[in-house]
């Protein structure tokens, strides 16, 4: 009975040393896997679109009616009945062209005729009265207007008073034409603001091949062009991101804007001497410029304990200092010590993020060469760019278009969509180039 216990006690031992091995097993796996997934580095799909240069206009936009701009009003010189009517609505007439009879009699009174004249060559666009109609000294019978000269006339608000004056650009829109845009030129401004409703009235020359168009009486849309910009950088507004009191964008780039010592050192090793030149000048090679006290002191010298020459490098390098409570480097060019200590650093697997100065631009070449040893190096795969953060000057932003007055170039690729889940050096894939905007977009 105890050798059965004893067996049966053994075998159970190998079923959870067997157990156990399969669970460290396991645990190793996983955290084998963790780790991997916590190197592989995320890709960001995005859409792009270029930067371009165009017309730039910023404007004002008003509503106004169409009219004549020489309309004359024509009154009877008598009172009565309108007996004779000679014309009809629309119909060109000359000057001195008689419109209609006004019969002046009265009850036991017979009178002759009193004729009505055009007083003006034009066309007629208003004749309210029918025959038998009883008209006055004080009433208009007829409006004459020169249909070939038209004007539009709106009333601005007091707050953009400033921006008007004579001789700007005006577009109007007109429902009755929905694909045809006029132009035209503010004419006059009224020197006066209407105290009930706080506007200044506004009139402009409508001056277009197509203006016979325009009927008076028509409905616009006017656009005032007060500030022209001919050839301006100008890109969406959705690519712009402002946070913090910073304005910027990301510009897709061929190479990183940052690296680790840890991967510089591995790109090092194994490059030619004109790919090590490109790679330092691209990325210079510097040890962290300063660094807490626990980290350094408590984490990196104790780490060396045993290689007392390590340290001693070390602080060689590095000097505390007590207003800030950290060591810095005391010595920024890269001699032999700082050989030394960037091996250490090296040795002790420790990463800092290098950035790329901002002045520092490679020429095309230089940049397709970069690519290139990063591709074979696999640092990236062919398919690999990234997100540049790129601080911008915002100038006018009208239209869901925004201009960029420093920061950009022509053709440059710039995020439009996705950027919000992006940050400085992040890895991007580009999923479509939008043609929202092309060098002849304008204001038309």
């Amino acid at each position: 009975m105890n050798q059965k216990i004893t067996i049966l006690t053994i075998i159970m031992l190998c079923i959870a040393v067997l157990v156990g091995c399969k669970a460290k097993d396991k645990a190793a796996s996983d955290k084998g896997t963790q780790n991997q997934k916590k190197e592989e580095k995320s890709v960001f799909a995005v859409d792009v679109i270029k930067v371009v240069r165009g017309e730039f206009n910023d404007y004002i936009k008003l509503y106004g009616n169409i009219q004549s701009k020489r309309n004359v009003k024509v009154f009877p010189d008598q009172n009565g009945k309108v007996a004779n009517l000679y014309v009809r609505l629309g119909q060109t007439v000359s000057k001195g062209t008689k419109l209609m009879d006004i019969d002046p009699s009265k009850p036991g009174m017979t009178y002759a005729n009193s004729p009505v004249f055009a007083p003006v060559a034009g066309s007629v666009t208003s004749l309210p009265f029918k025959i038998g109609e009883t008209v006055s000294v004080q009433s208009s019978v007829a409006s004459i207007g020169q249909l070939d000269s038209l004007e539009i006339v709106s009333n601005v608000a007091e707050k953009y008073i400033s921006k008007m004056k004579e001789g700007l650009q005006v577009y109007i829109d007109v429902d009755a034409y929905h694909d045809m845009t006029f132009k035209g030129v503010t004419s006059e401004i009224s020197p006066v603001v209407d105290e009930i409703s706080r506007t200044l009235e506004v009139k402009a020359d409508v001056r277009d091949p197509n203006s016979k168009l325009l009927k008076p009486g028509m409905y616009g849309n006017m656009r005032v062009i007060t500030e022209y910009k001919p050839n301006a950088f100008k890109i969406p507004s959705e690519c712009v991101m402002r946070r913090y009191g910073d304005t910027f964008v990301y510009v897709i780039a061929q190479i990183p804007t940052m690296i680790t010592n840890k991967d510089l050192d591995k790109l090092l090793q194994g490059a030619t001497m004109e790919q090590q030149q490109i790679l330092l000048k691209y990325f210079p090679r510097m040890l962290p410029a300063e660094l807490r006290t626990d980290i350094f002191e408590y984490n990196i010298l104790k780490a060396l304990d045993g290689k007392p020459e390590d340290q001693e490098i070390l602080k060689a390098i590095y000097t505390y200092d007590k207003d800030k409570e950290m060591y810095v480097t005391s010595n920024k060019s890269f001699g032999s010590k700082e050989q030394r200590a960037w091996d250490i650093f090296i040795s002790q697997d420790r990463t800092y993020n290098l950035s790329t100065p901002q002045k520092v631009r490679l020429d095309k070449t230089q940049d397709l060469d970069l690519r290139e040893l990063l591709l074979e190096k696999e640092f990236i795969d062919k398919d690999t760019l990234f997100a540049e953060k790129r601080m911008v000057g915002a100038g006018i932003e009208i239209d869901n278009k925004v201009e960029i007055t420093k920061g950009l170039k022509q053709d440059e690729q710039v995020v439009y969509s996705g950027q919000s889940l992006l940050e400085d050096n992040a890895r991007v894939k580009i999923v479509q180039v939008l043609n929202i905007l092309t060098k002849e977009d304008s204001l038309k």
